[in-house]
């Protein structure tokens, strides 16, 4: 899922043979909930992962309530159910994580961070100022244990604080060798 502040949207891309597909098989205009992204401020993200759908809602300002701004159905898009969770940016695109928490359906804490220190989670990015810093370029995908007794990425629940420069995308069930990322 990229997240784009510059014009307000969500957009879901697949990865096809190692290369993400430009073409996003899914938009959601914020606008069109009443979300407007703050450019170079924090907002909250929440995915609910239920099978095929993943529920997205977003989180701006002083508020602690979370809008609903729409739902992305991945069953024609590669319909991967299994796999783990990441980011990826591109030459321009940067963000910053503050902090991040993933819940199995039945409420276990699968994964929790406020990146007080790196915990070395995700290759690629570093930890400063109580922050995941997500640079140019990157392709980082959770390094923990997946075989832990919870670990269901069919239905599960992410909710991150991020903050963007230009683009930064949160990868869904991202499975190697499967070559899907939402």
């Amino acid at each position: 899922l990229q997240f784009r502040d510059k014009d307000n949207m969500i957009k879901a891309h697949k990865i096809d043979s190692g290369t993400v597909n430009s073409t996003p098989f899914k938009e959601l205009s914020l606008s069109d909930a009443g979300v407007t992204l703050p450019e170079g401020e924090e907002f909250g993200v929440k995915i609910q992962a239920d099978g095929s759908l993943l529920n997205i809602s977003i989180r701006t300002g002083e508020s602690d309530a979370y809008v609903e701004v729409g739902t992305i159905d991945i069953s024609k898009a590669g319909n991967i159910l299994d796999g783990t969770i990441g980011f990826r940016t591109g030459r321009s695109e940067a963000g910053t994580i503050r902090n991040m928490k993933v819940t199995a359906e039945d409420g276990t804490v699968l994964y929790e961070s406020t990146f007080g220190q790196d915990d070395k989670m995700f290759a690629g990015c570093g930890v400063s100022d109580g922050s995941l810093q997500v640079g140019n370029s990157v392709f980082a995908v959770y390094g923990g244990d997946l075989t832990k007794v919870g670990f269901d990425w069919t239905n599960y629940t992410v909710e991150e604080t991020l903050q963007t420069t230009g683009n930064v995308y949160t990868l869904f069930r991202f499975a190697a060798g499967k070559e899907a990322a939402y």
